[in-house]
């Protein structure tokens, strides 16, 4: 019986990534000397192909080494310095990120430019502004296609998109 409940659960590292094309998602696993096949686990709304050498916790299913799931975590490279209830979707090959502040705000990071959601709509609508006089075809073709000024059209994204 000891020997079933030590065999459910194990620890291993990616060794090679699969093209995720298949029906489930599968990573190439090395543990104790052994390379194997495993289904990764997510969480709903998420998807990821990790990189190699990112750490994975094995589950046997009823202690079966055919039938093995993967958590996988690249715990060398995550995001570090979180403050407490901040959530970060990230990239480590690309540097890119997504950061859910614990001040409500959203910062975005691609590569080596960054900026908060709220500072980029209002870039965004700066730029629009400029472009646009009030009665030129532009203007006319926002309010037309959302049948809203744009000053209210600016508050609208700040709702949906900007700080909470």
């Amino acid at each position: 019986m000891w020997a079933k409940i030590r065999n459910m659960i194990k620890q291993g590292f990616v060794s090679l990534t699969n093209s995720d094309g298949t029906t489930y998602p599968t990573t190439q696993v090395s543990y104790n000397q052994t390379a194997s096949n495993v289904v990764r686990l997510s969480v709903y709304g998420v998807c990821s192909n990790p990189p190699k050498d990112s750490h994975v916790l094995l589950l046997n299913s009823n202690a079966s080494e055919s039938a093995k799931f993967g958590i996988i975590n690249d715990l060398l490279n995550r995001k570090k310095e979180l403050k407490e209830g901040e959530v970060a979707l990230y990239n480590t090959k690309t540097e890119s990120i997504i950061l859910l502040k614990s001040d409500g705000t959203v910062g975005v990071k691609n590569g080596n430019s960054s900026m908060e959601i709220d500072t980029l709509i209002d870039d965004l609508f700066t730029e629009l502004k400029t472009m646009t006089t009030a009665g030129s075809p532009v203007a006319q073709a926002i309010d037309a296609a959302t049948g809203v000024r744009l000053d209210l059209l600016k508050a609208k994204f700040k709702q949906l998109f900007g700080s909470v």
